[in-house]
């Protein structure tokens, strides 16, 4: 066997057993009291120091966008390892291990030096970050503007079933037109005045509209539009006629209004 491992043998008997010292319990003798006193304060702040950081485990876990999860780690590992030195001083009561104990209590320094270093480094980014006190009207406002919009789909949905319900009842088609998308839209019951079937595709732009009007009908439909959307006129109303499923052409009154 090499020096340098009968050396490290040498060195972790030393540090485990350390059979030069004495127990504390032989230095509290004829002081129980003591003695417990020592006991009962180093299990319950072992067992609280354990606990706290599987809390902030628990607390990391839940929130996702929680700030600053590496400075929680490292406070976690700095409390962990206070919880071990209080263990090591149940342990030296019986066993006079003050090596293994004074080491763990070293290991617990530099953790807690690196922990006061860091949070010094991000105390600038702490101070400056939003505060949920401070969030906490801009929560509300979003809050309240997600509630009126919310109440304003309700009342635009109550009133385009009232408007569907009354053009059901007029027996009237519909179309839109999106003059800056030319994309236009056409209700089953248009389709249906003209003798197709709701799923027949007229087409989703106006131009594609335009084919279905019957040629002499074409110019003054154009002009009654172009004039409505000039402002030249308060409504836009025209009649002309349209070609039908059938072949045929029938004449309809169409009018609207640009919003």
């Amino acid at each position: 066997m090499s020096i340098v491992n009968l050396i490290m043998i040498n060195f972790f008997d030393y540090i485990l057993l350390a059979e030069t010292f004495i127990s504390q319990s032989n230095c509290y003798l004829g002081q129980p009291n003591v003695i417990w006193l020592h006991l009962i304060s180093d299990a319950v702040i072992t067992l609280v120091y354990y606990v706290i950081p599987i809390l902030l485990v628990y607390l990391i876990r839940q929130r996702q966008n929680l700030p600053f999860k590496g400075l929680l780690i490292l406070f976690g590992a700095f409390i962990i390892c206070g919880g071990t030195t209080h263990l090591m001083e149940l342990w030296t009561v019986w066993d006079p291990a003050y090596w293994l104990s004074g080491s763990i209590k070293a290991i617990t320094a530099i953790v807690s030096v690196y922990t006061a270093i860091k949070l010094y480094s991000i105390l600038p980014r702490i101070q400056n970050s939003p505060s949920l006190a401070g969030q906490e009207p801009l929560n509300q406002e979003l809050k309240s503007q997600i509630e009126e919009c919310i109440l304003a789909e309700q009342s635009l949905r109550k009133r385009e079933q009232r408007w569907k319900l009354a053009l059901q009842g007029a027996n009237q088609g519909i179309w839109d037109w999106n003059p800056k998308t030319n994309e236009t839209f056409f209700s089953s019951r248009c389709k249906e005045m003209l003798g197709y079937d709701e799923n027949y595709d007229i087409g989703n732009y106006n131009h594609q509209w335009w084919t279905h009007i019957h040629p002499d009908d074409v110019d003054q439909v154009i002009k009654a539009m172009e004039d409505h959307l000039a402002q030249k006129t308060s409504y836009y109303v025209q009649e002309y006629r349209l070609h039908c499923n059938d072949g045929s052409y029938k004449w309809i009154l169409d009018q609207g209004q640009a919003l």
